[in-house]
């Protein structure tokens, strides 16, 4: 078996975290809502906050149209399988019968 540098068990062993045998003390009662009001606070109100609900519906809109729009010039270019016979048929129809 591989055997360790004393020095890396040394370093290996101050690096290992001391665990006491007490248990973390509770946080008081409302604690975490008054963490939470108190970043609340800090964040402030939102400037024109129309003005961005607007600026969010309007990049939404955009998004579909773009989306909308590729699917259909996609559906427009796709290519014609060599099984479709439409052209052929318009071609007999035209040019044999009276």
């Amino acid at each position: 078996m591989n055997q360790l540098d004393p020095d890396l068990k040394r370093l290996f062993k101050w690096a290992r975290p001391q665990v006491s045998s007490t248990p973390a003390p509770e946080p008081p009662t409302g604690f975490a809502t008054r963490v939470v009001a108190g970043s609340m606070i800090l964040a402030g109100p939102l400037p024109f906050p129309g003005l961005q609900r607007y600026l969010a519906a309007t990049a939404c809109l955009a998004i579909l149209v773009i989306a909308c729009g590729s699917f259909v010039m996609a559906k427009l270019q796709a290519p014609k399988f060599a099984t479709d016979l439409s052209s052929a048929a318009h071609f007999l129809a035209k040019n044999i019968a009276p």
